[in-house]
């Protein structure tokens, strides 16, 4: 509970009630236009969310667009509102459980491996691989991993019928081995779940291999009707439709971000003290500089317009080593065009839980994977300097005059 004076006033039973949401797996809906549904009318009052509405991931999946409003009264109703034909746009995820399988490592020995070729021819290389990968994988997962809760449930029902029979009499060894192979592909579409939702979920302080897939779905779940925008206020009107919506969205970002301006040369020890040793910044690029940039990619990220997460360079990084030194070589000599694979989406993050209108938002943009690591290798090499670079003064105390 949190009062008006910014003090916290806490109460074990909100915290057991929390704890109960969790351990069930439950999703608690969150307010779309109040952060609070109890004040005690005070002076100085005290604010409470003491009413809630709590759904299942199963229910979510058969109703993906939810959103609770508090109506005006004295004792705060709460309305809740429902669909399951929101739209959205697909765009193509590499899945993490594929890194498991041959099919993935086949296609990126096939499309990589080889002589790197010219810097520039490289980077065009690397972005029509990214697009025969992107057919490719698709259609094998369509093959192999469609309705794979559906293919659990046939599974399941094919082992219990094999147990019953097993009460009544032995198994032929035909059975016994039909119900063995199913168990293994049980097993094996259990796991793709689970790590399919732990992916969605965004959840990383859980370690792989937990068996929490109600709570990586409830998780998912929650952030996806957290993340969608379903009204926006725009001047003293309520924008309810979804391409009005995105129309708003679109005129805010084009009168907010700048435009393109020439590049300016500059000397990095005109800015700071000559005797200063910043020259080693403009070494060329090892392989073991980027072989460590590739290992401090962080896991579990979202990816960009190309679909590629992080891991995908760390575990084939062997396939993909020559063609990616080659653009990073280009990338130092100025012989690349970066145009083709330096993409990235732009994402409209909440600055506070209830965001009415567009200034309740800040953009941030999700980039593809060859400029998230040439990003992370010019920020390797800064960061060593950043010692000698950032002052250690102790903030100072200063009288106003009059």
């Amino acid at each position: 509970m949190i009062d008006r004076s910014g003090g916290i006033r806490a109460y074990p039973l909100m915290d057991l009630f929390n704890d109960f949401i969790q351990s069930a797996a439950l999703v608690d809906i969150p307010l779309k236009n109040r952060s609070f549904t109890w004040s005690n009318k005070r002076p100085q009052p005290s604010f409470s969310k003491i009413d809630r509405a709590l759904t299942t991931p199963e229910w979510q999946i058969h109703f993906p667009v939810i959103t609770l409003e508090m109506l005006v009264s004295d004792h705060a109703p709460l309305i809740l509102t429902f669909k399951n034909n929101a739209p959205k746009p697909r765009c193509f995820k590499l899945e993490s459980f594929w890194f498991k399988y041959e099919m993935p490592k086949q296609m990126v020995q096939l499309l990589w491996e080889g002589q790197p070729g010219r810097p520039q021819m490289c980077v065009q290389k690397f972005h029509e691989n990214t697009e025969i990968l992107h057919r490719a994988l698709s259609a094998w997962h369509k093959e192999n991993f469609y309705a794979m809760e559906n293919r659990l449930i046939f599974c399941k029902s094919v082992i219990l019928f094999f147990d019953r029979i097993e009460e009544r009499r032995h198994l032929a060894r035909y059975e016994f081995m039909l119900r063995c192979k199913v168990k293994e592909k049980a097993y094996e579409l259990a796991n793709n779940i689970e790590e399919r939702w732990r992916q969605r979920s965004r959840c990383n302080w859980l370690q792989q291999g937990d068996k929490n897939t109600r709570f990586f779905h409830a998780k998912a779940s929650g952030r996806n009707s957290t993340n969608r925008v379903l009204s926006i206020q725009h001047g003293e009107n309520l924008i309810t439709h979804p391409l009005q919506i995105q129309g708003v969205f679109l005129n805010h970002l084009r009168q907010q971000l700048g435009t393109s301006l020439p590049t300016l040369e500059f000397n990095p020890s005109d800015l700071y003290n000559q005797n200063m040793d910043l020259w080693s910044l403009d070494d060329p690029f090892t392989q073991a500089e980027v072989e460590c940039a590739v290992k401090d990619l962080a896991k579990n990220k979202a990816s960009g317009p190309d679909g590629i997460p992080n891991e995908f360079l760390q575990i084939y990084w062997p396939h993909l080593k020559g063609q990616i030194m080659a653009i990073v070589e280009g990338f130092y000599n100025n012989q690349v065009q970066l145009e083709e694979i330096n993409k990235a989406n732009v994402v409209m993050i909440p600055k506070k839980d209830s965001p009415d209108s567009v200034t309740d938002f800040r953009p941030i943009s999700v980039i593809n994977v060859i400029p998230k690591l040439l990003s992370k290798i010019l920020a390797n090499r800064l960061k060593n300097k950043m010692p000698n670079l950032i002052s250690c003064n102790k903030p100072h105390s200063y009288k106003v005059g009059k």
